[in-house]
């Protein structure tokens, strides 16, 4: 009121007295700035995400995928590299060797009344070093379940010697040893080890930490069974993407395993249907990061055939891809800005026209021509703001949903972040309008003396 002096009523009244035609220009003001705030929310969630994204997927500053399953000596090698503080090396197995011999790892629970094909990996202890562990969420359990994991190292167990049954090719746990001749020998090898589960994995077979469950190895007519206890479950796991949460991704999803226990039930399975993958953590510094995966492809990626994915380097691709896709934004938030201010402004020049009267009298009355720019600044500011924040209000909820949505469908992590930046400037441009709606239309009349003006 004070900014607007003895014109702030008339202004009021204005607005209630045109208020159809009025509601209809904010309505088209508030599609706009809902449009622009929801553009503003995607990008600024394309920016957080796509950083996200790529140390999910990477799950260390460098990810080394192998196909060769001769990995013996790498990760020593890669250890003594300059600028590597940790390396850590996982093996899992191929559903299908490129030989086309099928070898299948099923999970299930105790007695096997639900079973499901999940693919193993084995871990070493060094696991815990090398992730990026803020970017590893646990829903039931914690970090304390990867120590389990890297300290179970069973040693070999003892020759066996098969029982009188017949029962073809399949190992299972309760086998029985030589000697002593009447007892059932329980050795190191039945021993239960930890498991960390997916959380698709879990809530399919129904299980929480503390639980059993049974994982089958199976090739051919080869059976290897072996019990497991769930000592976490995770819904994702840094470098690891088959860690999901929903049970209809639960078929294929990932089981993190002892790597001793893997490798004792995967000793049947041919080479070429193991496959390794090695991350490697080094120094902050985004340089030593690309320097040292230089290395390694220079050194290591001939006899290997090693896929080396950094972290830094495709976080950078992906603010080229960022800023790329800002300009499209920025054309698009343009459009809708431009849009929204020449409807306010064809309705602030129809109500100047329709009481050309109206400000003739007021004129005559002794307003000058300051206080009458000010009942139509006034009106014009009220629009625009209130539209603004209706249409801000509406594009940063719409987008929310939208992320809200997407996280749900496709189960990464997604950062939403508020784009206060494009809110200031929205409320900053929403202001200019209403000024320059104002102006516009009024300032040739309002320079008329009242005479010409009730002419």
């Amino acid at each position: 009121g004070r900014a607007f002096g003895p014109v702030a009523e008339l202004a009021g009244r204005n607005l209630a007295r045109h208020r159809r035609r009025h509601t209809t220009t904010a309505v088209m003001f508030i599609l706009s700035i809902s449009w622009v705030i929801f553009i503003a929310s995607l990008a600024a969630l394309f920016s957080r995400t796509s950083l996200a994204l790529v140390e999910h997927f990477n799950g260390a500053d460098l990810r080394i995928q192998a196909d060769s399953a001769e990995s013996s000596g790498v990760k020593e090698n890669l250890a003594k590299l300059a600028g590597v503080t940790a390396v850590s090396e996982v093996k899992y197995l191929r559903s299908r060797s490129p030989g086309g011999i099928a070898y299948d790892v099923v999970a299930s629970d105790i007695v096997g009344l639900k079973q499901l094909w999940i693919i193993p990996y084995g871990i070493d202890a060094g696991i815990a070093k090398a992730l990026y562990l803020e970017r590893l969420h646990f829903e039931q359990g914690g970090i304390e379940a990867l120590d389990k994991l890297a300290a179970h190292s069973p040693p070999p167990a003892p020759a066996r010697l098969a029982t009188a049954e017949d029962r073809g090719a399949v190992v299972v746990e309760s086998e029985t040893f030589a000697a002593p001749a009447a007892q059932v020998a329980v050795t190191r090898e039945d021993e239960i080890a930890p498991a960390i589960l997916s959380q698709s994995v879990a809530r399919f077979l129904e299980v929480e930490p503390g639980d059993l469950i049974r994982l089958s190895f199976r090739l051919g007519s080869t059976r290897k069974d072996k019990r497991f206890r769930v000592e976490a479950v995770c819904s994702a796991v840094p470098g690891f993407e088959n860690f999901r949460s929903r049970v209809a991704h639960a078929v294929g999803s990932g089981v993190l395993l002892p790597m001793a226990s893997f490798q004792t039930m995967t000793e049947a399975a041919p080479l070429d249907a193991l496959q390794t993958r090695f991350f490697v953590r080094t120094t902050a510094e985004e340089s030593v990061q690309r320097s040292v995966a230089q290395r390694v492809r220079d050194d290591f990626d001939i006899r290997y055939r090693f896929g080396v994915k950094a972290t830094a380097e495709r976080k950078a691709e992906a603010r080229k891809l960022y800023w790329a896709t800002q300009v499209l934004f920025g054309l698009l938030l343009g459009v809708a800005i431009v849009i929204a201010v020449f409807a306010l402004i064809a309705s602030m020049a129809t109500a100047a026209i329709e009481r050309r009267w109206e400000v003739g009298v007021l004129k005559a009355l002794g307003l000058r021509r300051g206080q009458l720019f000010r009942m139509f600044l006034g009106e014009a500011v009220v629009l625009t703001l209130s539209a603004g924040c209706v249409g801000g209000a509406i594009g940063f909820c719409l987008a929310y949903l939208f992320v809200l949505q997407a996280g749900a469908l496709i189960e990464v992590p997604i950062t939403f972040t508020m784009p206060y930046l494009t809110f200031g400037a929205t409320f900053a441009i929403s202001l200019a309008a209403g000024a320059l709606a104002a102006h516009l239309p009024t300032r040739r009349m309002l320079g008329l003396p009242a005479a010409e003006i009730l002419r």
